[in-house]
């Protein structure tokens, strides 16, 4: 709750995120992120949720130059996120718009 002279706001956002690498077969590498929040401007009634996952997986051998990977992000293809921010004398609610779900795949050369 955010109060001021004859202002009273009351906000909430409660964030959980989690995050995964793992290495198998001494050539993979599987990565995976996930990201949920939950906004609500409760004098407003305005309640919304943002979640977010990415995905990849990178292949390099031992001892190669060679490395690959394929990556998913914005998995649930989400299409903004809605945030607040308090100062003395300004409260601000924003949106941001995010990139669509994009599937991209990477080589690399290491010299």
């Amino acid at each position: 709750m955010y109060k001021a002279i004859g202002l009273n706001t009351t906000y909430n956002t409660d964030v959980l995120s989690a995050a995964v690498e793992y290495d198998f077969l001494n050539a993979f590498i599987f990565k995976i992120d996930y990201e949920l929040e939950i906004f609500e401007h409760k004098d407003q009634a305005v309640y919304n949720t943002f979640d977010n996952a990415n995905a990849s997986l990178f292949y390099q051998r031992e001892n190669s130059s060679w490395g690959f990977e394929i990556g998913a992000h914005n998995m649930f293809n989400t299409t903004f996120r809605q945030g607040n921010s308090f100062l003395n004398y300004l409260i601000s609610d924003s949106k941001t718009y995010i990139m669509p779900r994009m599937l991209l795949f990477k080589v690399q050369y290491k010299l």
